[in-house]
């Protein structure tokens, strides 16, 4: 029976904070695989393991990233029954569904009063 390991999630995670980081010093172009490996307490071994290159970590980064946004926000702002939808505009609207989207997204990235509230990355 094989055993489970946590490393392919560790390194994923460790990619996607390096990947959002704001200092070139820490960021995912300037990392090695050996960088990476530490970071995430994994063998290199076993980063090959599960990825082929580096760009494939990115990949798989990108990706779960992806499906947590849909998760979170996408599937939850279009859900018929959503509490975000606006009271203006009700359901039927075809600006209902984009308007309760970005509202979920600026409360899950932070008030819009906090000047340090933002998009990632935009």
């Amino acid at each position: 029976m094989p055993r489970s390991s946590t490393a392919r999630a560790r390194l994923v995670a460790c990619a996607a904070s390096r990947i959002h980081a704001s200092s070139y010093a820490s960021s995912y172009a300037s990392a090695s695989v050996a960088d990476l490996c530490s970071d995430a307490d994994a063998r290199k071994g076993s980063f090959y393991c599960f990825f082929p290159s580096k760009r494939d970590l990115a990949l798989a980064a990108i990706d779960e990233q992806w499906a947590n946004t849909r998760r979170t926000i996408l599937e939850a702002a279009f859900a018929p029954d959503s509490a975000w939808w606006p009271d203006v505009s009700g359901p039927t609207s075809p600006w209902a569904a984009p308007a309760a989207t970005w509202r979920l997204t600026a409360t899950k990235q932070g008030s819009p009063h906090d000047h340090r509230a933002s998009i990632a990355r935009c």
